[in-house]
């Protein structure tokens, strides 16, 4: 999950939630992956400093209504926007409660460059300001849809109708717009590029998602790995699916790091 200096603008920004209001937690946050922003929680504070020195180009939001004191939570802004590892940091304000003096001290004062936004504006109000920060941020790189890996097939497997036959297989990595994979019996079966598939079926931690799409590309390694682009419009409830399995592992993935730090 660590990136290079010279991949950052390639594979986008990672957004970052600390202690996130119900109102984020649920709908918001499902609607932030669902335009493919690579979104995770976090819950630790100290823990969350130590995580962006790894990550100095991602984007934080803060919920300051609980944790820590309104003075705390300002001297920890400032801290972060200091510190030669995470002072590239994009920091964001999230609250409840109007106080125009700490807005203004934030913004004006402290410089955090993605707002302070005020929950009781509404959810709709907040997913418009959120999005439209992160689009202007430029979160999401040169790459337009969240890929994640999977470590093996317990994790996310498929199975396709094909030639009067029925083929099991591991999915190596996926997207809300196709995947890559291979056959457990890669001997039996062969399918060319260009191939349309109308019956796939995509076990994803256990969830079942039905999906059709077209066979891309054959990588010609041991075994072949198959790049699927899915019919997207012909599956959108599914996508749901793809994006909440995505959801999930992203916020795995990120877990796992913590217990290192």
């Amino acid at each position: 999950m660590t990136m290079s200096n010279n991949s950052k603008n390639v594979i986008g920004k990672k957004v970052f939630f600390l202690y996130p209001h119900s109102i984020i937690h649920d709908e918001l946050f499902n609607t932030i992956i669902e335009n493919e922003y690579e979104a995770y929680i976090l819950k630790n504070y100290k823990k969350a400093a130590l995580l962006l020195s790894r990550y100095n180009n991602s984007i934080l939001y803060i919920n300051i209504d609980t944790e820590l004191k309104e003075a705390e939570w300002i001297e920890y802004v400032k801290v972060l926007k200091s510190a030669s590892a995470t002072k590239d940091v994009q920091i964001g304000i999230m609250t409840f409660y109007e106080n125009k003096e700490l807005e203004e001290k934030y913004l004006l004062e402290i410089g955090v460059s993605c707002g302070f936004i005020k929950l009781k504006l509404g959810l709709e109000d907040c997913k418009k300001i959120i999005l439209k920060t992160l689009e202007a941020s430029e979160a999401k790189g040169r790459r337009k849809f969240i890929r994640v890996f999977c470590e093996n097939k317990f994790i996310a497997s498929f199975n396709i109708k094909v030639n009067n036959g029925i083929f099991t297989g591991s999915i190596i990595d996926i997207s809300s717009v196709g995947m890559a994979c291979s056959f457990d019996d890669d001997k039996k079966i062969k399918i060319e590029e260009g191939t349309t598939l109308n019956d796939i079926q995509l076990r994803l931690k256990g969830i079942l998602c039905k999906a059709m799409g077209k066979i891309a590309v054959v990588r010609k390694s041991e075994p072949l790995v198959y790049v699927i682009m899915f019919d997207i419009e012909k599956m959108k409830h599914e996508r749901d699916k793809i994006h909440n399995f995505i959801r999930i592992m992203l916020q795995e993935y990120i877990e796992k790091e913590l217990l290192t730090l």
